[in-house]
């Protein structure tokens, strides 16, 4: 068998990462790499017809690019004066979502113009073009508001109010009746309040020795096995075993007493007046 030399594996390792050195170098530069006197002008020209349409955001995407410094020094001035310009021509937004009490409405989704925002209302200005925009504001309960803005340029913070004033119905509260213990026969549902307490000490007294087995047992599992373990007495083991079982039943006894005596509590209510909330139509900011 031929073994292959150490220094062989480090040859090999030094021609990779030469290799990915090499590449990684390769792409920063190709990206870096300025844009030819043809894509300057290019770009000169289109920043010009963006910015005659209004449209101050592409106008400064284009100034970008005739700007940089490997682009002929003539076009490269118009473009950098341009761009300062255009800079501070890009009007801003800020939208706002008030309730019928001039409160504030979270989790408002906004739409300008058709394209809805990547996040949720959060106050933060956003850029737009001069112009008439339609803004669309949808709350969380689907409800919506449209408001126009029409934004000129040089705005930095124009404010857009949606103001939702539609007040939401109060929530109608009815009470119902029930029927006294006279007008129906006595049952054996007169004496279910017993039985449940009956099951709920059950449950307690129950919960209470699985607290206690499943204490002892584990106290006497970790002594086991700080003083002999894995050599203990099968004895020693099959008691601690038998208390954790032991807990385990108790727990489960809790459980389907308690559980009974929840239904049973349930299904027989103590006879009086209920109060019925009914559900409102449409939903809450």
């Amino acid at each position: 068998m031929v073994h292959a030399s150490p220094l062989q594996g480090t040859s090999r390792l030094w021609w990779a990462a030469s290799l990915s050195a090499l590449l990684t170098l390769s792409a920063g530069v190709a990206r870096a790499a300025p844009p030819g006197p043809e894509a300057c002008v290019a770009a000169h020209a289109r920043a010009q017809i963006e910015r005659k349409a209004g449209r101050l955001r592409s106008a400064r995407d284009e100034l970008f690019t005739c700007a940089d410094d490997g682009c002929p020094r003539l076009v490269r001035s118009d473009c950098d004066r341009w761009l300062d310009e255009v800079r501070d021509s890009v009007p801003k937004l800020v939208v706002v979502a008030r309730g019928p009490l001039d409160d504030d409405i979270r989790g408002v989704r906004i739409t300008v113009d058709g394209t809805e925002l990547a996040t949720p209302l959060d106050g933060a200005p956003f850029e737009v073009d001069p112009g008439e925009h339609a803004v669309v504001c949808r709350a969380p309960n689907g409800t919506s508001v449209s408001v126009a803005a029409l934004v000129a340029a040089g705005e930095r913070t124009r404010t857009v109010v949606c103001r939702f004033d539609r007040a939401e119905p109060a929530t109608p509260v009815v009470t119902v009746p029930r029927p006294t213990p006279g007008d129906r026969p006595a049952t054996r549902a007169s004496r279910s309040p017993w039985v449940v307490w009956g099951l709920g000490g059950v449950a307690l007294a129950a919960a209470g020795a699985a607290t206690f087995f499943y204490t002892a047992g584990v106290r006497r599992d970790g002594e086991l096995r700080d003083t002999c373990a894995p050599r203990c007495d099968d004895g020693a083991v099959s008691r601690v075993s038998d208390m954790l079982v032991a807990g385990d039943v108790s727990a489960l006894i809790a459980l389907a007493a308690g559980g009974a005596a929840v239904l049973l509590a349930l299904a027989h209510p103590t006879p009086g007046r209920t109060t019925v909330f009914l559900p409102r139509l449409g939903g809450s900011f």
